[in-house]
């Protein structure tokens, strides 16, 4: 698909670390969007730690806020879609951590057009030892 998709992994530091009941508000494509950082892991079973979201069309999720559990709320402003990033609660910022390119319109013809790439762009814990 040639549509957009953002991807949100939270670390809580003052919440519980898997930031459980975190709620992530952003507008893409002219609409609000709301997505909840559940619990679910049991045996056999686990919920992935990054939310995902798709965003249409739009170049970025907008005026993107996250609601902590202790009702902290960090402002990150504007991502850029198709990457996925990691937020530290506190931070105020968010680290990208991967960008996500599902076509590469070069290779056409070579029957390799549907491969998708990922490539590690950024890596918060990085930026924390460089600190």
């Amino acid at each position: 698909s040639d549509l957009n998709r953002i991807g949100l992994r939270l670390v809580g530091t003052e919440s519980t670390r898997d930031a459980v009941g975190a709620v992530i508000r952003f507008e893409a494509d002219g609409r609000q969007r709301t997505l909840w950082c559940l619990a679910g892991h049991g045996y056999l079973t686990n919920n992935e730690p990054v939310l995902r979201a798709g965003i249409g069309n739009a170049s970025q999720a907008e005026n993107v806020t996250v609601t902590w559990q202790d009702g902290s709320v960090d402002e990150i402003g504007a991502l850029d879609a198709n990457s996925e990033y990691l937020i530290v609660q506190g931070d105020n910022e968010a680290f990208e951590t991967q960008t996500f390119c599902y076509r590469d319109h070069s290779l056409a013809g070579t029957g390799l057009e549907g491969i998708s790439f990922v490539v590690t762009a950024f890596m918060w814990f990085a930026k924390q030892t460089a600190r």
